[in-house]
């Protein structure tokens, strides 16, 4: 079992509080053509656990905080799947993309 952290939006997904699910940043949309498009995140079922070698926990800004520290650097993100109960690494380059967010 993982110990996730709590969920708070960030500026380049679509994301927000599941309720009753275990913790993180969940994502509820990813936007065609952005970083979390290119990195292949699943709607509703994964968590952003890690950024790079923060931990993303309770605090509101530490997300975007720690996606701004990364702009236009391959980042490594820790993604927590809540259907098949996996963490896996998926990489990710934050940047001006020509939508909202990095």
């Amino acid at each position: 079992r993982v110990a996730l952290p709590r969920i708070h939006p960030a500026p380049w997904v679509r994301m927000g509080n599941g309720g009753s699910a275990p913790g993180g940043y969940r994502v509820f949309r990813v936007l065609p053509g952005s970083p979390a498009a290119s990195a292949q995140l699943e709607v509703f079922f994964d968590f952003i656990l890690e950024v790079g070698a923060i931990t993303v926990d309770s605090a509101e800004s530490d997300f975007p905080a720690a996606i701004k520290s990364c702009e236009g650097r391959d980042t490594k993100l820790a993604v927590y799947n809540c259907r098949s109960q996996t963490v896996r690494s998926v990489h990710v380059t934050p940047g001006q993309w020509g939508g909202p967010g990095l």
